[in-house]
Formats: structure tokens, sequence, C-alpha cells
């Protein structure tokens, strides 16, 4: 029984209930007075740790499962509150955040579910996630371009929760055509990020004020980052701890950049390009350095088979033992074929 991801799942859930669910129960439940709130957070608390804990203690909980039942529990808080304005435009904090309660435990009882029923590995459920997230902002972005963003909150809840949705089974699609490890689905989000950044300060360095042609040249960047991600993983193999380092360090080399922009820039000159070019010039520095860093070591050997022979000359002393079944008889040859 496949119990590694357990841990994980239950620190998150234990952690979401005192961060989160602890909050929102009393609100759920209309509960004003101070004593009985204080005592449904300390319920809520520690039912984030009893019930995923019995309900997990016979069955499988593997790493890529728990991975997917944690994108629920968090993500399902944002789609949650979406849900919400969805159901109703004219929603009251209390309905959407009962709707973002519920959203983010039955996300994270499907995740698991699709995880453990599907046998997803663990490089499938971040490439998920990642792909959830980019469909997410480009629903975004898509509201923005039509103007539905902030006047028409039901149809831009529609956009964002239809790109999550989208992003999610897009990814999905990817990994059934190409094998994602965990480190290139960093390396695919950092790209991503590269995208969407990249386009906004090139926009403001030009001047341009229009929020539907920002959103569609960061949308479009990003689409483009992921794409040229995808073409330049086929052949790689990274690593998880190599792919957080190059997302680390793009996000390393931009706040650096931003930082001595800060330093050196004078006090009387508009400062929001400066910030944003050397931000965007310090990310792609960052993340070409640690790139190049780790791609030698991640490259996949492109020989489609390849053939090991092993002598052993010791093992002719076998045919000088007296012994009819030769017990203790050692090879001559061993043979390996890798395809």
């Amino acid at each position: 029984l496949d119990q590694s991801g357990r841990p994980k799942l239950l620190i998150a859930s234990t952690l979401m209930s005192l961060g989160y669910y602890g909050w929102i129960v009393p609100v759920a439940f209309d509960v004003k007075q101070n004593k009985p709130f204080v005592a449904l957070y300390m319920f809520t608390g520690s039912a984030g740790f009893i019930i995923p804990y019995y309900l997990t203690k016979k069955i499988e909980v593997t790493q890529a499962s728990a991975s997917m039942a944690i994108y629920g529990l968090t993500r399902g808080v944002v789609h949650g509150f979406f849900v919400g304005h969805l159901l109703n435009e004219n929603a009251s904090f209390r309905f959407s955040s009962t709707s973002s309660l519920l959203t983010s435990i039955t996300e994270g009882t499907l995740g698991y579910w699709y995880a453990t029923k599907k046998h997803l590995k663990t490089g499938t459920v971040e490439t998920m996630a990642v792909g959830g997230d980019v469909g997410f902002y480009l629903g975004i972005q898509v509201a923005q371009m039509l103007n539905i963003l902030i006047d028409k909150p039901r149809e831009g809840s529609s956009s964002f929760l239809l790109g999550s949705a989208f992003g999610l089974v897009g990814a999905k699609w990817l990994t059934n055509q190409y094998y994602y490890s965990r480190g290139d689905a960093r390396v695919l989000e950092a790209f991503a990020l590269l995208g969407a950044f990249t386009p906004y300060a090139i926009t403001d360095l030009a001047n341009i004020k229009n929020d539907r042609i920002i959103s569609a040249a960061t949308a479009t960047g990003t689409l483009l980052g992921m794409a040229y991600a995808h073409n330049l993983l086929k052949n790689k193999d990274f690593s998880y701890n190599h792919g957080l380092f190059i997302e680390l360090g793009e996000i390393a080399g931009g706040l650096l950049a931003t930082g001595l922009a800060y330093l050196l820039t004078p006090n009387n000159m508009d400062r929001s390009k400066v910030f944003l070019t050397a931000g965007s010039v310090g990310a792609w520095s960052g993340f070409l350095l640690m790139y190049h860093s780790f791609a030698r070591s991640a490259t996949k050997l492109n020989a489609k088979w390849s053939l090991n022979l092993n002598f052993f000359p010791a093992g002719l002393l076998g045919f000088s033992s007296k012994h009819d079944r030769r017990t203790l008889a050692i090879p001559i040859m061993s043979a390996r074929i890798h395809f």
C-alpha cells in the first residue's frame, strides 16, 4: 500500500484548515460572537487533520495523488469565489466564502480520486497544475480584452474558470503525448512567467496604455513562452531540484536587478519603466544562467537502442568442477539491451 504522499497531504489539509477553513466556516454559519467563533475555529482546525487522517488510514495516497489533491484544495479556494459569482452575480461575501469553502474541498477530493484512478505520475500532476494556473491567468486576460473583467462579474467568472479548465485539459493532453518530469514542469512554468512579464515590460517601455493591447500582448507572450519551452524540453529530462533551481534563479535575478535599479535611479524620474525593464533583463539572465548550468545533464541520449556485453573469464573455471550439479557455477557472459 503506497502511502508515500500521506504526510504531505495531511500537512496541507491541516494548514488549510488553520489558515483558511477555520476562518471561513464561522462566516459560512454566520457566527458573530467571539466565543463561538473561536471555538468553531479550533474545531475546524483540528478537523483538518483528524478527518483526512482516518479517511486515508487504509487507502493508497501516492505522491501524485497527494499533489493533485493539494492543487484542488488550494486552487479551489480561488475558483470557489468565482463559482459563487457565477451562481449569483450579486453574491455577498458570505455566499462567496461558502462557495469557496465547498469548492476547495470538492476539488481536493476529486483531484485525489482522479490521480488515483488514472495512476498519474508526479510529473503529469505538476504539469497539469502549471497548465491550470496558466489557463486561469489567460482567462483573466481574455476577460480584460472583452471588457468583462469588472463590469460583468458572471461573464468574467466564466472566463476565469473556463481558462483554468482548458489549461488542465490541455496540459493532460500534452503529458499523454510527451513525457514531462517534475523538473520539466518547473521549467515550463518559468518560461510561462517570462512570457507574461516580458511583453508587459515592453508595452510599458513603449508607453502603451490601452489595457486590451497589454492583455493581448501578455497572453500572447505566455502562450509563445510555453510553446517554446515545450519544444525545448522534447530532448530534456530535468530533475526536480534542477527545475526548481532554474525557476528560483529566474525570480532571484529579477529581484536583484530591480533592487539595483531602485538604488541607482534618481528620485525625480519615472521609475516604473526602469524597474520593469531591469526586472525583465534580470529574470532572463537568472533563467539563462541556471538553465545552461543544468541543461547538459538533462539532455537525453539520442540513441534508440544500445547493446552491452560483459565477459567473465572466471566462469570457465566451472567446467573444471567435478560436481555434476555445479551449484556454484559462475556465468561466462551477460548481455543487456536498452531500447
